[in-house]
């Protein structure tokens, strides 16, 4: 019995870790794109719009498309 209990802290230890960890990219990469200056006139209300919709998943499309680029 014990030994399921420490395996179910652990586990949401790591849970919440990764989740934290997700949270902060979402917020960095949204940041960056709300501050960046984009060529075209609509860019940044559509990526707004990827980072509501897609949260997490686009955050990292953000991130392979625009920020690797910069």
């Amino acid at each position: 019995m014990p030994a399921d209990f420490l395996t179910q802290g652990v586990s949401s230890v790591v849970i919440i870790v990764i989740t934290v960890l997700l949270f902060l990219f979402w917020i960095t990469m949204f940041v960056d794109c709300v501050r960046r200056t984009f060529r075209k006139r609509f860019a940044k209300f559509l990526w707004v719009l990827v980072f509501a919709f897609l949260q997490v998943p686009g955050a990292f499309v953000y991130w392979l498309i625009v920020k690797r680029k910069a």
